[in-house]
């Protein structure tokens, strides 16, 4: 499995739970989602 085949399987598994949890910290769709997209950034970089 490439990079980029394993980062969208995250995406697709983990991006769901992450915006739901990080919706019910931050009480903001936007803030949420941009906190959900700087986590697969961060994983991009590593």
């Amino acid at each position: 499995m490439t990079k980029d085949e394993e980062l969208k399987s995250w995406i697709e598994q983990y991006s769901g739970p992450l915006l739901k949890r990080a919706l019910y910290v931050l009480s903001n769709k936007e803030d949420a989602q941009d906190v959900v997209q700087e986590v697969f950034c961060c994983l991009l970089s590593l």
